[in-house]
């Protein structure tokens, strides 16, 4: 009996530091990419909900009334590039997304330029994300700046962009890793 106890016991010691190695392996982004996807109506472990709860209506899909909404990304390591895609419904001239750079600056690009009856997907990209990392985490703003009808916006697909671990020195990329965490997650 004590040794069928020994070995459950080392089995579920060993499944253990199996588990806490994968969930490292995969914040490491070994290939270089990570990819998640919200309809940013809750949080997820990378990704807030869209905010504040006074600017917008969960329904089947999100409703902005109001601008500026935001969400946040929280980063598991350093990255060079963000993409950001959104599939949405909008009848106003323009929208904006925008990485904070610090608690009044931000970065705004155009998500669109057109007016459109139906869902559409359009994508923007910002690079040298260091710039916009505070304590692990990005956060993004959507601007309407002349907002006439709300937008609608059924989800979004982030894809964070690195170079893979085999492109550059696996040691160097480790150090990196944990680098960003001393220096961004507290």
């Amino acid at each position: 009996m004590n040794k069928f106890f020994k070995i459950i016991i080392g089995i579920l010691i060993g499944l253990g530091i199996l588990l806490i190695l994968f969930l490292i392996v995969r914040d490491m982004a070994l290939n270089g990419q990570l990819e998640f996807k919200t309809n940013l109506q809750e949080y997820t472990p990378r990704i807030s909900s869209l905010g504040p709860e006074r600017r917008i209506e969960i329904k089947e899909n999100i409703i902005v009334n109001e601008e500026p909404v935001y969400f946040d990304v929280y980063l598991p390591r350093d990255f060079d590039k963000i993409h950001l895609e959104f599939e949405y419904q909008n009848k106003n001239p323009e929208i904006k997304i925008g990485a904070m750079v610090n608690d009044q600056d931000m970065e705004l690009k155009p998500l669109e330029n057109f007016v459109s009856e139906g869902f559409v997907i359009n994508s923007v990209e910002f690079d040298s994300l260091a710039n916009y990392v505070n304590n692990g985490k990005i956060r993004f703003v959507i601007s309407i700046p002349e907002i006439i009808e709300p937008v609608e916006i059924k989800g979004l697909k982030i894809k964070m962009i690195r170079s893979a671990i085999w492109q550059e020195n696996a040691l160097e990329n480790i150090k990196n890793y944990l680098t960003f965490w001393k220096n961004e997650i507290k």
